[in-house]
């Protein structure tokens, strides 16, 4: 007793302050086994687009796991600037399974957004891992010049017309390019910057 005394005594005097502090430190052990409720956890969300610029598609792909040992049926939800875009089906997922859910939208303005997709519908065990956020910078469309030397009075009889179709199909939007004719005159006021590209046609 006295020899287990002694060494006792010895690594008291051999631990550091900071073993110290540890060694008071209380630990609680808590079993959360026994009733264990099912949880569903959303795991990652990736933001995909071709080309940022609102009006666009833009996809949100979920990836969903089910820690529990049980089958669950969750469903979510995407929500854009705090307002709910899109709900999926209902993913069947067994256990310890993981499921990927594709959301589709678009962005209508430019700017910085904010999503987030969350769990809805059945009780889960933890509510700490039912949310995913995600942010995206929109823009407007990329801006393009088409510079000519003069107009034709009939559209389609100026070569500058056919490239303003290639590049902006769509007169209702659903094109990443916002096409303006300028005249070269124009140049002299109208600063180079603004433009991510610049096309002279018969100039």
């Amino acid at each position: 007793k006295k020899e287990a005394e002694k060494r006792a005594a010895e690594q008291e005097e051999n631990l550091s302050e900071e073993d110290r502090k540890a060694r008071d430190i209380p630990v609680i052990l808590v079993d959360c086994n026994r009733a264990p409720m099912p949880n569903v956890a959303i795991r990652g969300v990736e933001v995909e687009a071709a080309v940022p610029v609102a009006g666009l598609p833009v996809k949100a792909i979920v990836d969903v796991y089910n820690a529990s040992t049980v089958k669950r049926a969750p469903v979510v939800e995407l929500h854009v600037d705090s307002a709910k875009k899109a709900t999926s089906p209902v993913l069947e997922i067994a256990a310890g399974e993981r499921a990927r859910y594709e959301f589709t939208f678009t962005f209508d303005t430019a700017g910085m957004h904010r999503g987030e997709v969350r769990l809805s519908g059945e009780e889960d065990g933890c509510k700490l891992d039912d949310r995913r956020f995600f942010t995206m910078e929109v823009d407007q469309g990329i801006p393009v010049a088409i510079v000519v030397g003069q107009r034709h009075e009939i559209p389609y009889l100026d070569d500058a017309f056919y490239l303003g179709q290639a590049l902006q199909p769509s007169a209702t939007g659903g094109s990443a390019i916002r096409a303006q004719v300028l005249k070269a005159g124009d140049l002299l006021s109208e600063p180079l910057t603004t433009f991510t590209a610049i096309y002279c046609v018969n100039v």
